[in-house]
């Protein structure tokens, strides 16, 4: 599961209320930013990995013994109608053929360059680095700002060559405003 820290605390408390993490991987700065909100046994501070030490090989071989393909992949928080956060699980079969259907619908390939308007926090950029880390495709993570100016998104996209923009509220507006004339 990821969470937003530009949320507002009440948020990002509810949404652990709901999901009761056993455990939150963050960095110290967030970590500060959380407020307390989540416990210090209850988190793994990246700051504070070390890299360079051998993966328990055992333990992970263990754990995958037990995995199957609608065991949850990850959970995205959605408000609902009342504002309080909704957990909703993709497993990881949905999530693969998705990805899988996706490739041979659009024909991605390693040459491509793919277009990222969205935070690390929604689903769709686990699916955009799914397609980077399967083709070998080119993620260009354009800044957030931009999704205000359409104009200058089909400029980037221009300059760049991507072929693909996962944001369908964008390509609605830029087709509305009938951009693609003068980009």
């Amino acid at each position: 599961m990821t969470i937003d820290v530009k949320s507002p605390q009440e948020r990002i408390k509810n949404v652990f209320d709901l999901i009761k993490s056993e455990i939150v991987i963050t960095n110290l700065a967030n970590f500060k930013l959380l407020n307390g909100t989540i416990e210090n046994d209850k988190s793994l501070l990246i700051d504070e990995v070390d890299f360079d030490q051998e993966p328990n090989s055992s333990f992970l071989n263990s754990r995958m013994d037990f995995q199957i393909d609608t065991d949850p992949l990850c959970i995205i928080n959605i408000s609902g109608s009342t504002g309080t956060p909704k957990g909703v699980f993709l497993n990881h079969r949905s999530f693969i053929e998705f990805t899988e259907v996706s490739i041979e619908i659009v024909k991605f390939s390693n040459h491509d360059v793919i277009g990222s308007l969205f935070p690390l926090v929604f689903d769709i950029y686990s699916f955009e680095l799914c397609l980077l880390m399967s083709q070998g495709s080119t993620l260009l993570f354009m800044p957030e700002q931009l999704s205000a100016f359409p104009i200058k998104i089909l400029e980037l996209l221009k300059l760049h060559q991507v072929i693909f923009l996962g944001v369908p509220t964008i390509i609605v507006n830029i087709a509305n405003m009938n951009l693609l004339e003068y980009v």
